[in-house]
C-alpha cells in the first residue's frame, strides 16, 4: 500500500469517527402499551344519524427510525393501519392510521375517499392532560358512559380548523382505543355520530 493510498484510508476512518451521533427520541412506554393496535382489534360503530353499522379494524402495524426536519435528532414513529367498512354493504373503503410519536398520538382519517382530515402532531398527549392548542381542545375524564360501555381516564378530543368550518370529536380510551366519534363538517356537509356497538382489542 503506497502512502498516498494510507492517507485517504486514515482520512475516511477520521471522518466517520468524528460524526456526531444525533441525540434519539423513543416512544412512551405507557403510550406505546396502551395504543399499540395489532391486527384483529376491530370496532364497531352504529351512526345515529344515518342508522349504517360501520366497523374500523387494524390492518397492520409499522415502525419506522426517522430524522427530525430541523436534523437536530432522530425520533421513532409507530403507524397503526386501519380500513373502514360499512356493515351494511360489506365494502371496504377509507384507510385511517393512528400515529404514536414520543408521548403523543394522533390520528389521520379519510371521510370521503383520498381527502386526510388529522388530529395531527404534535397531536394528544399521554397520559391525558387538558390543553388547548390551535387545532384542538383536549378535555380529561375520570369516566365515560357511551351506549353499554363505561371506560375510565377519556379524553375528549375537539378538533376545529382555522380554515376550514368543522367541528370533529373523538373520545380516546387508553384501554380501547376510539370509543365515540361525531364528524360535524359544516362546509361539506359530512356529518357522522358513531356510537360503540362491540370492539375487539389486541395488543
Amino acid at each position: 500500500m503506497n502512502s498516498k493510498s494510507a492517507l485517504i484510508i486514515i482520512m475516511v476512518i477520521g471522518l466517520f469517527s468524528c460524526q456526531r451521533k444525533l441525540p434519539h427520541r423513543n416512544i412512551n412506554d405507557a403510550l406505546r402499551a396502551a395504543y399499540t393496535f395489532q391486527p384483529g382489534s376491530y370496532w364497531v360503530f352504529r351512526d345515529s344519524i344515518s342508522g349504517h353499522a360501520d366497523s374500523l379494524f387494524v390492518t397492520g402495524v409499522h415502525s419506522n427510525n426517522l430524522t427530525d426536519i430541523t436534523g437536530s435528532y432522530t425520533f421513532d414513529l409507530e403507524d397503526i393501519d386501519i380500513s373502514t367498512r360499512n356493515l351494511d354493504s360489506m365494502a371496504d373503503s377509507n384507510q385511517w392510521v393512528i400515529n404514536l410519536q414520543e408521548s403523543q398520538v394522533a390520528i389521520s382519517y379519510d371521510l370521503r375517499g383520498g381527502h386526510k382530515e388529522a388530529i395531527s402532531f404534535p397531536g394528544v398527549t399521554f397520559p391525558f392532560g387538558d390543553a388547548t392548542n390551535s387545532d384542538n381542545t383536549v378535555t380529561t375524564m375520570d369516566s365515560y358512559t357511551t351506549g353499554s360501555f363505561t371506560f375510565k381516564n377519556v379524553a375528549r378530543v375537539n378538533f376545529t380548523s382555522r380554515y376550514v368550518d368543522k367541528s370533529d370529536i373523538i373520545y380516546l380510551s387508553p384501554d380501547a382505543g376510539m370509543v365515540k366519534i361525531a364528524f360535524n363538517h359544516f362546509y361539506d356537509s359530512v356529518y357522522r355520530n358513531w356510537q360503540l356497538q362491540k370492539y375487539n382489542i389486541v395488543k
